[in-house]
């Protein structure tokens, strides 16, 4: 039962689904690694200046991601940087909707009581920031190398 499961999540994962169930299970496994102190989320040199600067001046940081919330939480508890989830005032997962959807982009403005022309998406991905385009919002794309850690803040 156990290799079943483990070959269907590798298959999901190969395939880049971004499902909420996969990323709840995602998160139960890093959990473990986080907190052993054995695994730390890498961040690039920019965001944390970047995210004090904006909440210094008053903006609110979200954090959207196509993982699970708990998987941000432990990300961003457990960074090269320390704990920086004082610095976020909070994150969506896929349960608000997928990232390639522009309504998902009205339900972020709506539960966060913000016009959703007021917001700014910052992602690398093309498809979410068209999504994000459709919907009225703001959107930056921000180029970073493929096999690092990148955050998305809405």
């Amino acid at each position: 039962m156990i290799q079943a499961v483990v070959v269907n999540e590798c298959w999901q994962i190969s395939l880049d689904w971004k499902t909420t169930v996969l990323k709840h299970l995602q998160g139960h496994m890093w959990r473990a690694a986080f907190k052993s102190g054995s695994m730390k989320a890498e961040l690039f040199e920019d965001v944390v200046p970047a995210v004090r600067k904006w909440r210094e001046v008053g903006m609110k940081v979200y954090i959207y991601s196509s993982g699970s919330v708990e998987a941000q939480k432990l990300l961003f508890g457990h960074s090269t940087e320390g704990d920086i989830l004082e610095f976020v005032d909070g994150q969506l997962g896929t349960e608000i909707g997928h990232k390639v959807e522009s309504e998902s982009y009205r339900k972020i403005a709506s539960s966060i009581e913000c016009s959703i022309n007021n917001n700014l998406f910052l992602t690398d991905v093309t498809r979410d920031a068209s999504a994000a385009e459709e919907a009225d919002m703001h959107v930056a794309v921000v180029v970073r190398p493929d096999d690092a850690l990148y955050v998305e803040i809405v």
